[in-house]
């Protein structure tokens, strides 16, 4: 009787907190495949990049962090996350392994995640860790999102990025 009882106040609190509940409303900004693509997609005489939808320009880093910062100026719930797969696709990947140049860019635009896709493996798993630590050299960055893959005990490849995304493992 007593766990029913307990069961019931707790039922009722519930219900009424509810009532006090207040909705906030979220942005959610999402990019994926960005492969390398600084620049914006355009003859180069067209592009502003500090100006949105003035030209034939699309796309690129400067635009985006405008976007970004214009929305932000606007709403301060919003959130900036990427899929994966931002390496990869241009000149600008020879930079990766010595300089980690994209991770550092993202930071300055804003994302608050970032996913690790396939295409960061593209360098093998010693050049990832190599742009990690790159990056991390020249300040912090955004946090960096792994899943599906499972580490191997007896490959010690691998020991350096299992390294890295141990320090804060959530789950297994």
């Amino acid at each position: 009787m007593k766990n029913r009882f307990l069961l019931l106040a707790i039922s009722l609190l519930a219900a009424t907190l509810q009532l006090f509940a207040q909705s906030t409303d979220i942005t959610i900004l999402h990019s994926n495949d960005i492969h390398s693509r600084v620049l914006g997609f355009s003859p180069n005489a067209d592009y502003t990049p500090f100006s949105l939808n003035d030209d034939h320009t699309r796309g690129g880093m400067a635009r985006l962090k405008s976007m970004v910062d214009t929305l932000r100026q606007k709403d301060s719930n919003v959130c900036l996350v990427d899929a994966g797969d931002f390496l990869m696709g241009t000149i600008f990947q020879t930079l990766e392994p010595e300089t980690g140049f994209q991770l550092q860019l993202m930071q300055e635009i804003g994302w608050d995640a970032i996913a690790i896709g396939n295409h960061e493996f593209d360098f093998g798993l010693d050049g990832l860790c190599d742009i990690i630590h790159a990056a991390k050299r020249e300040g912090p960055i955004p946090p960096l999102l792994l899943s599906n893959l499972h580490f191997c005990d007896s490959l010690k490849e691998d020991d350096e990025l299992k390294t890295l995304f141990d320090r804060r493992r959530e789950r297994d």
